[in-house]
């Protein structure tokens, strides 16, 4: 797990940049003066957020599949709830001029 071992890795970091933002001073100079250590820090700070932006990516390429895909089943809803009402409405109808006949031969029976 190449990204679990990145957030080990930045552990440190985040400590060194908490530091130089309660101070406001630059974020990069304290690690730079911690020598190798800083700028293995520096790298694997930059190697982490593209590994953040590469997974932000991935994960917003999956929302916009998964939107397309919920568009085109709700599309795919609206078709089949419009012929379910219109089968529906050709059927009540055959029905409802049934028993208009068939009250027009009850009223002509009595």
């Amino acid at each position: 797990m190449p990204f679990d071992l990145l957030l080990i890795l930045a552990a440190p970091a985040v400590v060194v940049l908490t530091q130089a933002a309660a101070t406001n001073a630059d974020v990069i100079n304290p690690l730079l003066q911690v020598g190798v250590t800083g700028a293995l820090l520096i790298i694997t700070m930059a190697a982490l957020r593209a590994v953040y932006q590469q997974q932000i990516a991935v994960l917003k390429e999956t929302v916009l599949a998964e939107r397309t895909r919920a568009d085109r089943t709700e599309d795919q809803l609206h078709r089949l709830n419009a012929d379910v009402r219109d089968r529906l409405l050709v059927s009540m109808t055959s029905s409802a001029d049934t028993f208009r006949e068939v009250l027009r031969v009850m009223e002509g029976r009595r």
